[in-house]
């Protein structure tokens, strides 16, 4: 390692490292996805892909002169396929084509033990077929959960032109002062967010990493921006390849805003080292842990972490911590091990894992710490947190393991770990999606139809405890606030002619308000089907509705935000009417009756059939039903030997219609030698 000092001679050290005994075993290629009875299913890229475990020292280095043999096995106990025990060699065991025999939907963990050291562990959900072939839902079935914001203009002429992009944006501490990176100025610029003034913060406007004092310094592209703890400000320096920080003497202002460089050099390169001769790529996203790392996703695909404390100098160290410089691959591994697809922009939260958006691999990537409190490559795993499918993309809400995103290019996160993701806008679709801690995504709509949709790459804001966000949009910055949200079920079906009271309501409307506002108030509802009401003090709709017919109605709360507004859809119908054509048609065993669907469906889907056997000769088994989706329907259990007639129900949401007539009589018989008397003198 060469120190250059900014005057005097270069001093060069050499520094062997020193790898101790075999301690612990490591998964270093983990699966994508587990499908019942077949090996375990990896990435495309590179390919053949196996399971891999590295034997390491305590210290996370391979011990590469290790042929040690490491064993799989699985909890539940079930069968495992492949490669179960392999011999190590240069300190990597691969388990070629292990897989998993056992029930679909269960969760089994393969732990992969070798004597003396300490364990490994892999835990997967079988699968029934393959992810790699369709998305979690089609995208005319995708489920949308949203969540009502209101966006109006927080600031205007933000940049000097609509091209230019804000690819980070920062709140400071007390969240009253916004930060931005105008890219195409090459500026920092800041918002104050009571009055919406702008000002220049640091920036000549010039292309060039010139330390200095708010606009006497220079920044080369920035990109991504974080607030540290202490107030300061981290910028991630596209065309400069460094990390500058800016630390304020006094108020926030460019008079008091002190340019300095963290990391880099200027050069381009991945090398790690000291901070005066690591280098960066292309830096975009930044963030912290709190405590004196700072990390750093690199538009070569890599995620890089800067230790500000550990050092041989005074500089400081700059090091790889997720996968190396290459071509956008997507794998899940552990540190220098896994592929990323253009990780844009990256948040940490209050568990100490990162989140980062993938963007051409159209997800959300994690990376925990199998050490707590341990960051290096040797404990950094890599996994997905949003379904990731082979670079197909979508905007399925629910479940994040399910969710499905497009582009997503934008990440910050709130004081209670609740995730806020940009991505790629489309008609009606804000591009907005909210990951809670919990792992439930929804997407963000704006009641007031403000945001029409920016570059999917566009830094966004959040304010620690309400919600608040911020996002840049042509030459403006927006801001949204949370409003009510209609949680109740966003359609109702109701039965033409029946009385709803108070006390059997047709529906009850419910709202959640915005993130910590409270008082909701001022319910509104418009125009309903004849015969209903709508009572704003209990929120409930009554009366009886007469005439069949589906009502869009708008139902709308209040809260200090404001007013939030959500579509109910009211079907009136009746119960379906009978099933024509009934036909019984007896073989061994069983009866199959046919019939035609009912000529009216009494305006809701018919949502199954009933068959109703009936006998009155004496000894039979009688009644018995059946229920199937659709004609024919097969009725077992009939006693042998016994005359029985049929009978066929339609139901849809309200129930059960009217029933048909009794079928022809036909005779139920159980063997096919069976002789029985069906006519006599």
């Amino acid at each position: 390692i060469t120190y250059t000092p900014a005057s005097g001679d270069p001093v060069t050290q050499t520094i062997a490292p020193t790898i101790g005994a075999a301690a612990q075993l490591v998964i270093t290629a983990y699966p994508t996805f587990a499908v019942n009875g077949s090996a375990f299913g990896f990435d495309l890229n590179p390919t053949p892909n196996h399971l891999k475990v590295a034997i390491r020292d305590a210290g996370g280095n391979t011990i590469t002169s290790s042929s040690a043999v490491v064993t799989a096995a699985v909890s539940p106990s079930t069968t495992l396929l492949g490669t179960t025990a392999p011999t190590a060699s240069s300190g990597i065991a691969t388990f070629t084509n292990l897989g998993i025999t056992g029930t679909t939907g269960t969760a089994y963990t393969v732990t992969f033990s070798s004597t003396g050291l300490t364990s490994a562990t892999y835990t997967t959900t079988l699968l029934g077929t393959s992810p790699t072939t369709a998305a979690t839902v089609a995208a005319a079935s995708e489920t949308r959960n949203p969540i009502n914001y209101k966006f109006s203009s927080l600031a205007t002429s933000v940049t000097s032109s609509s091209g230019n992009t804000l690819y980070g944006m920062a709140l400071s501490n007390d969240g009253n002062t916004l930060f931005y990176s105008d890219s195409g100025a090459n500026k920092i610029k800041m918002v104050t967010v009571a009055t919406g003034v702008v000002a220049d913060l640091v920036g000549s406007g010039v292309n060039s990493s010139v330390d200095g004092t708010g606009t006497a310094a220079t920044v080369g592209n920035p990109t991504g921006l974080h607030v540290q703890s202490d107030g300061s400000l981290l910028v991630a320096e596209f065309d400069g390849r460094r990390i500058r920080k800016i630390t304020f003497t006094g108020t926030i202002s460019a008079a008091n805003a002190v340019v300095t460089t963290l990391a880099g050099t200027g050069a381009s390169g991945t090398g790690d080292g000291p901070l005066a001769s690591g280098t960066f790529h292309s830096p975009l996203g930044v963030t912290t842990s709190g405590s004196g790392l700072v990390f750093v996703a690199e538009q070569a695909n890599l995620i890089r972490v800067i230790d500000t404390l550990e050092s041989t100098s005074s500089y400081g160290y700059l090091t790889t911590l997720a996968a190396t410089q290459t071509s956008a691959y997507h794998t899940n591994a552990a540190g220098f091990d896994a592929r990323f697809a253009l990780p844009y922009a990256m948040v940490r939260d209050s568990a100490g894992s990162l989140f980062v958006v993938d963007n051409n691999n159209h997800q959300i990537r994690k990376i925990t710490f199998t050490t707590p409190g341990v960051v290096s490559p040797a404990t950094a795993v890599v996994s997905d947190y949003s379904y990731f499918w082979y670079g197909g993309t979508g905007r399925n809400d629910g479940a994040v393991a399910t969710a499905t995103f497009t582009n997503p290019g934008s990440l910050t996160i709130d004081g209670s770990d609740n995730l806020y993701v940009y991505e790629s806008p489309a008609t009606g679709y804000t591009g907005f999606r909210r990951i809670t801690s919990a792992g439930v995504v929804s997407s963000i709509r704006d009641v007031a139809g403000v945001l029409t949709g920016a570059n999917s790459r566009s830094g966004i804001a959040v304010t620690a405890t309400t919600g608040n966000l911020f996002i840049p949009q042509g030459t403006s910055i927006l801001k949204g606030v949370p409003v009510p949200t209609l949680t109740s079920p966003a359609s109702v079906t109701l039965e033409q002619n029946i009385a709803y009271s108070s006390s059997s309501p047709a529906y009850t409307a419910v709202f959640a308000s915005g993130s910590g506002v409270t008082g909701l108030g001022t319910y509104t509802a418009g125009t309903l089907p004849a015969g209903l009401t709508f009572d704003a003090t209990t929120q409930q709709i009554t009366g009886t509705p007469t005439a069949t017919g589906t009502t869009t109605v708008t139902l709308g709360a209040t809260d200090a935000n404001g007013i939030g507004t959500n579509t109910l859809t009211i079907i009136v119908a009746t119960k379906p009417g009978a099933p024509t054509g009934v036909t019984p048609t007896a073989s061994v065993g069983q009866v199959s009756v046919a019939f035609s669907a009912p000529a009216s469906t009494g305006g809701s889907a018919i949502t199954g059939y009933t068959v109703t056997a009936t006998s009155s000769d004496s000894g039979a088994t009688s009644p018995v039903t059946v229920s199937g989706a659709g004609s024919p329907i097969v009725v077992t259990g009939l006693t042998s030997g016994k005359a029985y007639t049929f009978s066929v129900t339609a139901s849809n949401v309200l129930g059960a219609g009217t029933a048909t007539s009794a079928s022809s009589a036909v005779t139920a018989y159980n063997a096919a030698s069976q002789l029985v008397l069906t006519t006599s003198a």
